[in-house]
């Protein structure tokens, strides 16, 4: 990237339809996550999730190859309302400095 780009994040929460898209498609599609990606191109990716590892990383996986961005995991307790809304602008401390 040269100076003076402008970087394209997506910083988004993994949903039970994302985690589903992988194996169950014809039944609810490629999942939001997935749409974006198709429609748009990022720089990187923050996967923001509540789920065991064990269920994600095989999504993690499967999203990767949909999309050359960066993709980066990170895992949270579920968030009230308002901590959700700081997370997605961007003033967590969770988030590396590189997403925010």
């Amino acid at each position: 990237m040269q100076c003076g780009d402008v970087r394209r994040v997506l910083v988004t929460w993994v949903g039970r339809t994302d985690l589903r898209a992988p194996t169950e498609s014809e039944a609810v599609g490629l999942g939001p996550i997935a749409q974006a990606l198709d429609a748009r191109e990022f720089d990187e990716v923050f996967l923001l999730s509540d789920y065991a590892e064990s269920q994600v990383k095989p999504y993690v996986k499967w999203i990767s190859g949909r999309s050359k961005a960066r993709i980066d995991l990170l895992f949270r307790e579920a968030l009230g309302t308002d901590e959700l809304r700081r997370d997605l602008r961007g003033g967590s401390p969770m988030l590396p400095a590189r997403a925010r």
